[in-house]
């Protein structure tokens, strides 16, 4: 039975990837089909993999078309939690790896090139039947999102729609992407330190399959009590400063006569 697999995101557009070695690869089969003009070039041949559960470790073995070419560990897996919502959803995570020769051991080397852990997978799902769009140009998106990944889908001239919240986007360059579709159209936006991007640019648009959605908890305010008021100050402004510098040391006046 051949399982359907979803693409995992690139990292936002004009950020460097997380280069995570494999390990225990299959030099047979890479050399078998890959040419040496595709190896030689400074950034080597990038490829597209799976990432399928290895039961015997708990890590991920590493399947591209031709076979199973190597593996990651445990202690990778485990930074990104956000893939098993993937997993559980009978599906194989989809990325991208890149194959380059090692020159001073004279061996092929993989690495797997993941965005930040909690940045792989989208919290949120797009609407049936919509569609999204490549990544591959970042433009600033006027709104305060949680730190994550989400998918937003254009539903007007004018606004993107993110779950159910819509932002307006008047203007934006990145519209342009969402034209001559029958679909609804989505892109993928990336939020972090209440900074907000969107990243959409050319190319053929490509179909994700719903994951279950986590539930983004709202920052945690404190709320006093009417009437109460606090604030809140560096520790460092609180504290004495430690005297510094000579010291004059007073003592009281003795007369030898009363000892």
């Amino acid at each position: 039975m051949v399982v359907p697999s979803y693409p995992l995101a690139l990292p936002p557009t004009g950020t460097p990837p997380r280069s995570l070695t494999v390990d225990r690869v299959n030099q047979a089969i890479l050399f078998s089909q890959l040419r040496s003009a595709e190896l030689i070039g400074p950034l080597g041949a990038p490829i597209d993999v799976t990432l399928v559960p290895n039961l015997g470790d708990g890590g991920w073995r590493i399947r591209w078309e031709f076979g199973i070419i190597g593996s990651l560990s445990a202690q990778v897996r485990a930074d990104y939690p956000e893939i098993e919502r993937v997993v559980d959803a009978g599906l194989m995570p989809l990325t991208r790896a890149r194959v380059s020769i090692d020159r001073a051991a004279g061996r092929l080397a993989v690495a797997v090139e993941l965005p930040e852990p909690g940045t792989a997978v989208p919290l949120n799902n797009l609407p049936p039947g919509a569609v999204l769009v490549p990544q591959g140009e970042l433009h600033p998106l006027p709104a305060d999102l949680p730190d994550g990944h989400y998918l937003g889908v254009v539903v007007s001239d004018e606004a993107l729609l993110i779950d159910d919240r819509v932002i307006p986007t008047p203007d934006a360059p990145w519209r342009v992407r969402a034209y001559g579709h029958e679909e609804p159209v989505g892109v993928r936006v990336f939020s972090h330190h209440g900074y907000s991007v969107v990243d959409a640019g050319p190319g053929r648009p490509l179909t994700l399959p719903p994951l279950p959605v986590v539930e983004v908890e709202p920052e945690q305010v404190e709320v006093l009590a009417p009437g109460v008021w606090a604030i809140t100050m560096d520790g460092d402004e609180l504290a004495e400063p430690v005297p510094a510098g000579p010291r004059t040391v007073m003592f009281r006046a003795i007369n030898v006569e009363e000892l």
